[in-house]
């Protein structure tokens, strides 16, 4: 089991950007950018009015589930994830209704240098 939790934090290790045909997920959350890191952090990035809201929560991984946890202000939310046959990440809520997204270059995040915490 350590090791299934082990290879799925591998794979969700990154940086993954709503899918630009997710047209449901961008007209109820705008552009979102969530930087996964290995040391169990993680950063959710709100774009939108020509700002980014930028959100530092931590994670864990239970099955199918990723629990993050918003140390400022502590409440777990429970997600259920999994990954597409071409590679995109989906983030399923409580009511069953699924966000997409596509892993990008953490390059291209501004503030990112590009590599994360192995």
């Amino acid at each position: 089991m350590a090791a299934d939790v082990e290879v799925a934090q591998q794979k969700l290790v990154g940086c993954w950007k709503t899918a630009p045909d997710d047209g449901w997920s961008l007209d109820r959350y705008g552009e979102v950018v969530i930087v996964l890191q290995a040391d169990g952090t993680l950063e959710y990035r709100i774009r939108g009015d020509g700002k980014t809201q930028i959100v530092k929560l931590t994670y864990r991984i239970d099955g199918c589930h990723l629990i993050t946890d918003q140390p400022s202000s502590p409440s777990e939310e429970i997600a259920r994830f999994g990954f597409t046959d071409e590679g995109r990440l989906f983030l399923e809520d409580n009511d069953g209704f699924r966000s997409y997204y596509v892993r990008i270059s953490c390059g291209d995040v501004p503030g990112m240098s590009g590599s994360l915490l192995m």
